[in-house]
């Protein structure tokens, strides 16, 4: 296996701006051609909107979460931004778990449950 890695380099005054412009979405189309996946590392999208805009280039999601550290609230919030974007969710990283935790989730039809407490937009 094989794994090729780019470096952002040092974080600019305007991240946001230059990942809206057609020079990245250059790069992003030449890299599709040439890789099987390529991996954007981004920021909280609670945090900044860097997410948010590479979202809406046609991509999937995969959302990373830290047990006791992650709340509900931003994961709320953080689903929600990723069903504005239209994104496809691919998945869920959980960090530091509890190998004994008794406790699951899943992600299905636009809601994730987790201890028989339901949350999403409902409609299943």
């Amino acid at each position: 296996m094989n794994l090729d890695c780019l470096t952002a380099g040092e974080i600019p005054p305007n991240p946001a701006e230059l990942l809206q412009t057609e020079e990245f979405n250059k790069m992003i189309s030449d890299l599709k051609e040439k890789y099987d996946y390529v991996i954007v590392d981004t920021p909280p999208m609670t945090v900044v909107t860097d997410a948010a805009v590479i979202m809406k280039k046609d991509v999937g999601v995969v959302v990373v979460v830290r047990e006791n550290i992650t709340t509900y609230d931003l994961l709320d919030i953080t689903m929600e931004n990723i069903r504005k974007t239209g994104a496809k969710m691919l998945g869920v990283i959980m960090l530091d778990c509890n190998k004994k935790s008794k406790k699951y989730g899943y992600y299905r039809k636009n809601n994730y449950d987790y201890k028989n407490i339901k949350y999403g937009n409902g409609s299943d």
